[in-house]
């Protein structure tokens, strides 16, 4: 068992992609992303990957306090986690697709939290490609228009 994480900016509303890989390997291994207000805590938001059969394995994807699903993984390569965060609501993204919806805890994450597990003394094959958080579209748009107003403004009162 391996536990990773990492601070990440304290966005009000964010973008949050995880790429991560996985190839066939023992049953019981798992890849689990959760964004997270402390390293072993309950996270607002989660993902995993896990082989829960011989050549058969799910993705889980939660939000706290909100809803919960299930499918089948895909086998073999890299795949995208995402979440997006606006307000209270998340949505998070398989490869590019959304899986869930929901309005989740009303705590901003302040960490990921990444973990890595397999039956003893075996090897797993999971991998991270990259991690990136960055602010929601929609906020930036709106900081950038907010800011050209304010500049705007500014440069019609030096005239």
């Amino acid at each position: 068992r391996e536990w990773v994480y990492a601070y990440i900016p304290q966005f009000g509303d964010f973008d949050f992609r995880a790429r991560v890989g996985w190839d066939p390997g023992p049953v019981r291994q798992l890849l689990s992303v959760k964004l997270s207000t402390a390293p072993f805590e309950e996270g607002p938001a989660q993902m995993t990957y896990h082989q829960v059969a011989e050549g058969r394995a799910e993705i889980n994807a939660a939000i706290q306090g909100g809803p919960r699903v299930t499918f089948e993984a895909p086998s073999a390569g890299f795949h995208d986690f995402r979440f997006v965060r606006v307000g209270e609501q998340y949505t998070a993204y398989f490869d590019g697709r959304p899986v869930l919806e929901g309005i989740g805890t009303p705590a901003r994450p302040s960490m990921v939290v990444m973990f890595f597990s397999g039956p003893q003394d075996a090897d797993v094959n999971l991998f991270v490609d990259s991690i990136s958080v960055v602010p929601e579209p929609g906020t930036c748009c709106a900081l950038s228009g907010l800011l050209l107003l304010v500049l705007k403004r500014g440069i019609r009162g030096k005239q």
